[in-house]
């Protein structure tokens, strides 16, 4: 005796993943949002670098190169994975020659930059092009000078570097001391305030006059010989570049009384 029965059986389709985009390429430090859909839930793999492992669109900034999975499942509970890869350019290795440099006010000198593709150079002020990789520089004042590189890949990166100029020695003031002063006297003080950017001072005497300490400063100490003379005592503020500005002080000597 036969009999027969039927049973239905329900295939349902794995669900149809995409990820969007599904390949990108960034610099270092960079990011971008990976968005999957056809599913209802998700879970990325690996979480290094994503912002979320259990959303729909992470925000990724890994460090290397990477290849992420995401499983998606949908309502029926079937499950499928597809994968979007991240390849991670390094930045460019900006160098700047020479790394820092010191001249006086009205000189020059050329910043050559290397490591990149196209360049970009600020502030513009004192700088003979802000697009070429080796400006001259003349800024009349210290100035930190950045320049941005790209490279082939678009990848920007930055790097600095000091130009110091020094500035030229101003704003003397009147030296002080005795303006007469007794032949064969010791210890005569003289000075003059600081003058500004001067770095080192030079004193210049009468005849007969001499620098018991002091000679490089601002200040000093003066002996008279008998025989000296009056004359008029100078000093110079110098900068690192050997400028200077002066101040001067016209001395009178009276001489020894006559022996009995």
């Amino acid at each position: 005796c036969v009999n027969t029965k039927t049973v239905s059986v329900t295939v349902n389709p794995l669900p149809t993943l995409t990820i969007s985009p599904a390949s990108a390429t960034l610099c270092t430090g960079s990011s971008t949002v990976l968005t999957a859909s056809g599913a209802s839930t998700y879970s990325w793999s690996p979480a290094t670098g994503l912002s979320c492992s259990g959303c729909a669109g992470p925000t990724a900034n890994p460090t290397v190169t990477t290849i992420y999975t995401v499983t998606g499942t949908d309502v029926n509970g079937c499950v499928n994975t597809t994968t979007a890869g991240i390849t991670i350019n390094p930045l460019p290795t900006i160098i700047i020659s020479p790394p820092s440099v010191t001249f006086c006010v009205g000189g020059s000198t050329v910043l050559t930059a290397s490591g990149a593709n196209s360049y970009v150079w600020s502030p513009s002020a004192g700088l003979s092009c802000t697009n070429c990789p080796g400006p001259t520089a003349n800024p009349t004042v210290s100035t930190i000078y950045t320049i941005t590189g790209t490279d082939v890949n678009g990848c920007v990166n930055t790097k600095t570097i000091q130009v110091t100029v020094n500035p030229l020695p101003d704003a003397a003031t009147a030296i002080l001391g005795n303006t007469t002063v007794c032949a064969g006297s010791s210890n005569e003080s003289y000075f003059v305030s600081a003058i500004n950017n001067a770095t080192d001072y030079a004193w210049i005497l009468p005849a007969g006059f001499s620098i018991n300490s002091g000679s490089n400063t601002n200040s000093i100490l003066v002996s008279v010989a008998p025989t000296a003379s009056s004359g008029t005592i100078t000093v110079y503020g110098i900068n690192p570049c050997g400028n200077g500005i002066s101040s001067s002080l016209a001395i009178t000597v009276s001489p020894l009384p006559d022996s009995a």
